[in-house]
This record gives C-alpha cells, sequence and structure tokens, in this order.
C-alpha cells in the first residue's frame, strides 16, 4: 500500500511553493547566505499557514505591520515568489485559453487530401467571391501533395472599384476590416466551425487557423461518430501583393531563392511584397496578372507547381 502523502500548506494551491521554498532553504548553501535561507524557511512557515491562495497575498499592497514584513523583507524568497506566481498564471490562463480548443479538437480532427482541399477551396470561393474576394490554394498540397496535416489558403480582397475608393485612406486599416469581414462571414455561414489568431507572419500579414467540416464528396476510409474537421490555414494578402506571396507560400524554399537570385542578377527584386526594378536608386513595382509574369520577367518557362520539387533536383537546388 502506497503511504499517504500530506500537502505542505493548507491551500494546496500553496504546496508547490512552500514545497520550492523548503528545497531551497535546505539545498541552498553554496548559493545563498545563511540569512536568506533563514527566511526561505520563515516565508515557507508562513504561506504554508495560509488559507487563500499566495497570489492574492501577493497582489496586495505590503504593510509595515503583522507576520507578512517579516517573511518578505528578504529579495531573493521575494523573487522566487514572484516567479512561482507568475508561473502558476501562465499555466491557469493557458489551460483556460485551450480548454475550449482541446474539447472542440480532441478526436476530430483528420488529414487533408487534395480532393478535400480542391473542396473546401470551391466553398471558400462560392461564399465569398460574390462578395469581391479571391482566394487560391498554396502550400504542399498545391506542388502535387497527396495529403497534409492542413490546408494552407491566400486570400486577397480584389474587387477594383473598392479599393480604388479607399487608395487614398490608410489601406492597411481598409485590408484588415476586409480579413475581419470574410473570417465573420465564412464563421457566420457555418462552414467554419472554430477559428482562433495564429498572429502575423510578417508585419503586413495576417494568419488564422480554422476548423472547417470535412467534405464527404469521397469514399469514407474510416467510419466515426463524431463530425470529422480539417485545419484550414487561411493567410490574407493585399490585391499588389497576391501573386508574389502565392509563390512564395507555394514553394520549395530552394525554387524560391534560386528566382529571387535569378532577378537580382537581372538588376530587379523579389520578394514576398512584389517584383520591383530599380531607377537611379529607387523601386518601382512591376504590375503583375498572375504568377506567370513572374517567369515572364525572368525570361523564364513556366514551371508548374507540381514539377517544382523535380525542377529543384535537376538542377541540384536542394
Amino acid at each position: 500500500m502506497a503511504p499517504v502523502v500530506w500537502p505542505c500548506a493548507l491551500n494546496p494551491s500553496n504546496h508547490i511553493l512552500v514545497q520550492e521554498l523548503l528545497l531551497h532553504a535546505s539545498l541552498g548553501r553554496h548559493r545563498h547566505s545563511l540569512r536568506d535561507r533563514k527566511d526561505f524557511f520563515h516565508l515557507a512557515r508562513h504561506i504554508s499557514c495560509l488559507k487563500e491562495p499566495c497570489k492574492y497575498l501577493v497582489s496586495a499592497p505590503p504593510t509595515s505591520r503583522g507576520p507578512l514584513w517579516a517573511p518578505w523583507r528578504s529579495t531573493v524568497p521575494r523573487q522566487i515568489v514572484f516567479n512561482r506566481i507568475l508561473r502558476q498564471c501562465t499555466d491557469t490562463y493557458t489551460q483556460s485559453s485551450h480548454k475550449e480548443d482541446k474539447e472542440d479538437e480532441e478526436g476530430r480532427r483528420v488529414p487533408v487530401f487534395y480532393d478535400d482541399a480542391i473542396a473546401h477551396l470551391n466553398r471558400i470561393a462560392e461564399e465569398l467571391g460574390p462578395h469581391g474576394y479571391k482566394v487560391t490554394l498554396v502550400g504542399t498540397l498545391r506542388r502535387g501533395c497527396p495529403v497534409a496535416s492542413r490546408a494552407e489558403f491566400l486570400l486577397t480582397y480584389d474587387d477594383d472599384d473598392r479599393i480604388r475608393k479607399h487608395r487614398d485612406n490608410d489601406t492597411t486599416v481598409s485590408h484588415s476590416v476586409h480579413f475581419e469581414r470574410a473570417i465573420q462571414g465564412l464563421r457566420a455561414s457555418g462552414y467554419i466551425k472554430h477559428h482562433r489568431t495564429k498572429g502575423k507572419i510578417d508585419i503586413h500579414t495576417q494568419q488564422y487557423i480554422t476548423l472547417a467540416s470535412r467534405s464527404h464528396s469521397h469514399p469514407e476510409t474510416l467510419s466515426t461518430s463524431r463530425e470529422e474537421r480539417q485545419v484550414l490555414s487561411i493567410t490574407w494578402s493585399k490585391p499588389q501583393q497576391f501573386h508574389t506571396r502565392q509563390l512564395f507560400l507555394t514553394g520549395p524554399n530552394p525554387f524560391v531563392m534560386h528566382l529571387v537570385l535569378l532577378t537580382h542578377a537581372k538588376g530587379l527584386g523579389l520578394d514576398p511584397c512584389g517584383l520591383y526594378k530599380s531607377q537611379l536608386g529607387f523601386r518601382e513595382s512591376v504590375a503583375l496578372e498572375c504568377e506567370r509574369d513572374i517567369f515572364a520577367a525572368l525570361q523564364l518557362p513556366y514551371v508548374e507547381p507540381i514539377h517544382r520539387h523535380a525542377y529543384c533536383r535537376v538542377h541540384n537546388l536542394f
């Protein structure tokens, strides 16, 4: 029979903190002075008698009277307590923020096949196309990979009249609003069951990680009682950067870097924000109608995404 383990504190949330302070008091002779180790011990004994969590006590303003003043006098144990409380608060916030995600995603995520990605692409275009949006598939699935953990899409706002209307205003705010409206519209339609902001790829690019219901256009390989969901990554792009970002997000990276070096050799510039040519020290943006225009500017034949990996193998780019 296993021995009974009793907590070191009246409040269970202070148990780990008391143990840590006692360990510093008993094993810290080479790192702390005798006075500091005594403060560790007195602080641990004081916290073990508290009936409330220690973080509420720390958040209260310190007083000059009472039993709290002496244990908190030393800066070494106070810093350790603050670090422990900060870690506890961070863990609590992380668990609460991801609790809904785990309940919603557990046992439901399935890989994304190429046919599923095309079905998702058509569904997003059907929902957002009438409102002036344009979407395309990027990532490994566009390069011909049969299955992936997620489907990656690039979204932009392609209404020329409304873009021209906001040209004199802050276009960054306008495009950010368009992206938020697109995500909220997909969620309101019931297509996206859950979404969370992943963050920014760079200073201009926002990205969402979403969950969408799996299309059942092909025979099922597995039977499940729960609704199957697939992970979609939706990245935003400005219209003038759409084709270059499509190239960069499709990859593979050696192929993209090969094109960047070729453009540099021809006196041009290529980055995710567009294709440029330098004149008298100033960069002038080159208008692109499609991804093929990038290859035309380099006087190269267009390489299909499904052939780019083989292109890298043939030219020893890996």
